[in-house]
């Protein structure tokens, strides 16, 4: 027992010095399958040393589904599981799975889906996994105009965690569009960058178009940004409708931006869901009726055919509890307004009533935060407008 001890030790202290050293002076990025809904990600690493003994070598906790390492060598593994907003654990760990080119990166890892998705979305969010040590970022991003790509956009972004950025600016001209991110150290040195990631935009495509908040525009379960296809409801639709969301929208940042943003895409249908950032921050339902109708004129104007969906659900406990926020008190009240008055248009969507318990609130199971929906929401949201655009044979062409 005695010697077997010892030759643990010795392994041990090798393991320790061979794997500490290995690859000082790369960067290696390890890169795993999104788990639906986690909010962070608890990762193990571990060295195997002979047929099932494994030892750890390294433990973390992850926003994204992917991280750089600290070390790299031969015969390491690693296990992951998905952890909910108190780290408390969604799933089981995964078995022991070899770390090797098959799911590693030199450079820079960009995740979410761009090329992917139906009809770009109008404001972009960039996602990578963060290098560690980053002091900044720099994100670029280039447009292919006479066959060559010509820098458009240039973001320093602060913060060594960070792993997004929201555009500000809409993508309005049609082309191809090419994104890349480069971390810099404290002392502006260069530390890696990220390959091109694509993306193309087509304003003649647009047939339906979708206007909004963050629940238009995408993401959840906390951390998961628009970038993830999964946390959008157009993305369970049949259709390709042209996402035009914006989040932290209120119904005046819609009516103001309607003229740049929706209508150089010229879409036959706008499906409008917005309102619940202006109700829980306390504007009344005349207030909000009063945006959503101005939004409605300019659509009759343009020949532009608007369908209002409901005003989603909130669930107070868990915004209070997640986000620190507390709804206006009187909310509910104003909501059930404004889907009236959306009720009693030509063209509506009733998703609301499909999202509430039986006390009226947002179900438990359909958000992390009481206000944003996440995967199985958006599936409901999404559902529900591809089954009414087949039952009232919405133009799709």
């Amino acid at each position: 027992m005695k010697k077997i001890i010892l030759l643990m030790l010795a392994i041990l202290l090798v393991s320790k010095i061979s794997y500490a050293t290995s690859s000082k002076d790369n960067k290696v990025f390890l890169v795993w399958e999104r788990i639906p809904n986690a909010v962070m990600y608890e990762l193990i690493i571990k060295k195997k040393y002979y047929k099932d003994v494994f030892l750890t070598q390294e433990t973390k906790i992850t926003y994204v589904p992917g991280t750089e390492l600290e070390y790299y060598g031969e015969n390491l593994y690693y296990q992951v599981r998905a952890l909910d907003v108190n780290k408390l654990p969604m799933t089981k760990f995964s078995s022991e799975l070899p770390i090797d080119s098959n799911n590693t990166k030199t450079k820079i890892v960009t995740l979410g889906d761009y090329d992917n998705v139906p009809n770009s979305k109008l404001y972009q969010v960039f996602t990578w996994v963060p290098v560690n040590n980053a002091s900044y970022y720099v994100l670029r991003v280039a447009k292919l105009q006479n066959d060559q790509y010509s820098l458009v956009r240039e973001y320093k972004i602060s913060g060594k965690a960070v792993f997004d950025y929201y555009d500000k600016k809409p993508y309005i001209d049609t082309g191809k569009y090419v994104w890349s991110v480069v971390a810099y150290d404290q002392n502006e040195k260069m530390i890696t960058e990220s390959s091109s990631q694509s993306f193309t935009v087509d304003r003649n495509e647009t047939v339906i178009a979708s206007l909004g908040d963050s629940i238009t525009h995408g993401g959840g379960a906390i951390s998961n940004p628009p970038s993830y296809p999964e946390y959008n409801w157009q993305s369970y639709t049949n259709y390709k409708i042209r996402n035009l969301g914006y989040s932290g929208n209120t119904v005046d940042d819609l009516v103001n931006r309607f003229n740049n943003d929706v209508l150089p895409f010229r879409p036959k249908t706008l499906i409008i869901l917005a309102g619940i950032n202006d109700l829980r921050q306390g504007r009344d339902s005349n207030y909000v009726i009063k945006g959503l109708n101005l939004l409605k004129n300019k659509c009759i104007i343009n020949n532009i055919k608007p369908i209002f969906v409901s005003v989603t659900p909130l669930n107070p406990e868990k915004m209070i509890k997640v986000l620190g926020s507390r709804p206006d008190a009187y909310w509910r009240q104003e909501q059930d307004k404004v889907n009236s008055w959306i009720q009693q248009q030509e063209y509506n969507i009733n998703v609301h009533d499909m999202m509430i318990n039986n006390e009226g609130l947002l179900k438990e199971d359909l958000s992390v935060d009481g206000l944003h929906p996440d995967i199985e929401g958006k599936k409901i949201i999404g559902t529900i407008i591809n089954e009414y655009i087949d039952k009232m044979k919405i133009s799709t062409i």
